[in-house]
């Protein structure tokens, strides 16, 4: 069971319609399908284009991932908005 806890949120306005990317990483300029390092946050609403995009970048949250993630793994973002574990210094 996936649970949400305290998050800290920030709030974009949506460049694409994000209706079908509730829990995944988006950027700053409000689009999904980001490379690591651009990554502002997981999308926590349903946000059509130019709506307020809410996304929460620290704390316990749900977000999909493309496999098994371990507690304290760095992250990256793949294209499609998923999550994976990476090596190094490329994480979210």
């Amino acid at each position: 069971m996936t649970v949400q806890r305290k998050f800290e949120t920030i709030t974009v306005t949506a460049s694409q319609d994000l209706t079908g990317h509730q829990y995944k990483p988006v950027d700053l300029s409000g689009g999904v399908g980001v490379t690591s390092l651009l990554s502002a946050g997981i999308l926590q609403n349903k946000a059509f284009t130019g709506d307020h995009a809410t996304l929460a970048y620290k704390g316990q949250m749900k977000a999909y991932s493309g496999a098994a993630i371990n507690s304290g793994a760095l992250v990256g973002v793949t294209t499609s908005g998923f999550l994976i574990t990476v090596t190094g210094s490329a994480s979210v």
